[in-house]
């Protein structure tokens, strides 16, 4: 699948119309499965709130990005045997917001893919066509940070 795009924002929806047509053909586990999940809120928290309780311990530890409904957060700390974090609230371009007791706490995976170039390829009538894609079997992307470096210097870095 190969899919053109000329800014960020134009990127972001395209991602985004294809992860909901490759959910909708080729339905699998890792897509979402809210009813395995085994981790929740214990008590609501608001989109002020830096801490939350769980209704079980989980797995996370500092540095692991964290999904509430749309909200993306990061762990900073893990107390109580696991059952309570530490969080920066809204990263990854997401919004704070306020989340109901029960609501579910999902452990988001990282995965770093580094593509090699020859030199000069960028502005090279190869560059025109080139795609790259990359395996993610029973998963969802629900955040993505995209960053170019190479001897000219280095991107800003994008999240989508």
């Amino acid at each position: 699948m190969c899919k053109y795009w000329e800014t960020p924002a134009e990127l972001g929806s395209v991602v985004s119309r294809s992860l909901v047509r490759l959910t909708k053909t080729t339905p699998a586990i890792g897509w979402v499965r809210a009813d395995e999940a085994t981790e929740a809120l214990a008590a609501a928290i608001g989109a002020q709130d830096t801490a939350l309780d769980l209704t079980a311990p989980g797995g996370a530890q500092p540095g692991t990005y964290i999904q509430l409904e749309a909200e993306i957060a990061r762990v900073t700390a893990v107390q109580n045997n696991g059952s309570r974090y530490q969080i920066t609230r809204g990263v990854q371009t997401s919004d704070a917001a306020a989340h109901a007791s029960g609501t579910i706490v999902s452990e988001l995976q990282k995965k770093t893919q580094i593509v090699p170039f020859v030199r000069d390829f960028f502005g090279s009538p190869a560059s025109g066509t080139w795609s790259f894609s990359t395996l993610l079997p029973d998963c969802r992307v629900v955040s993505a940070a995209l960053f170019v470096t190479h001897v000219k210097g280095n991107s800003p870095t994008t999240a989508i």
